[in-house]
């Protein structure tokens, strides 16, 4: 049907990051019938650290207040899917972004990826080796020998070769050349630039255009 179900009354709708309120929301049943535009409001914005997060969207329980009249007899109530739920429900959540990023961060995954971190000069190339080592071991399943190694570092760095190495047939990371990741970063720095100019963009028929362009 058109309808929420279950909105028969306003409900509180909380957001919670790692077990913390961090936006709570009313939503009530529109006056003009139109429930369309009932979750327009339902968008929020924050700075989250990289890495993994546990994210919460529920709706409050609304008192149970009993009425003081003689008992009456028990009366179920069913919904389009004949459920028996008299409240509203989350049916999506959609998480964006990131905006205006500081940097990569620290998180699980790049720890697995990035074991070596050169603290001087002389220190690159054999973190480089560990770490591609490391990435071919994990995709070929076999120990990578020093010729395995020198073949894949030459057709990236001097043919420009993009390798993908795949565990279980799924992507896991790329090796590029050092021309791809510059611009990998320079697109990385554009899209943020357009994350930041979001927030001043005007809305003409649900469809959002910026000011200017990037």
């Amino acid at each position: 049907n058109e309808e929420i179900e279950g909105l028969h009354e306003p409900h509180e709708l909380e957001v919670l990051l790692d077990r913390e309120c961090v936006k709570r929301f009313s939503v009530a049943p529109p006056a003009d019938k139109n429930y369309d535009t009932v979750d327009a409001h339902l968008q929020v914005r924050l700075p989250v650290a990289a890495g993994p997060h546990q994210l919460g969207v529920t709706f409050l329980k609304n008192p149970s207040e009993l009425l003081e009249t003689k008992r009456q007899p028990y009366s179920a109530h069913y919904n389009m899917h004949r459920h028996p739920r008299l409240t509203p429900a989350i049916y999506q959540i959609s998480i964006n972004g990131p905006y205006g990023s500081k940097g990569p961060g620290d998180t699980p995954s790049r720890r697995q990826i990035f074991v070596c971190r050169p603290t001087k000069p002389g220190e690159e190339e054999r973190c480089a080796e560990r770490i591609l080592s490391t990435l071919m071991r994990r995709a070929y399943r076999r120990p990578v020998t020093s010729e395995d190694l020198a073949e894949a570092l030459n057709n990236v760095a001097y043919k420009g070769e993009r390798i993908i190495l795949e565990r279980r047939g799924k992507d896991v990371a790329a090796i590029v050349s050092v021309e791809d990741l510059r611009l990998l970063e320079e697109l990385e720095d554009r899209l943020d630039a357009i994350g930041a100019l979001l927030p001043h963009c005007i809305t003409e028929s649900g469809v959002a255009y910026a000011r200017r362009s990037v």
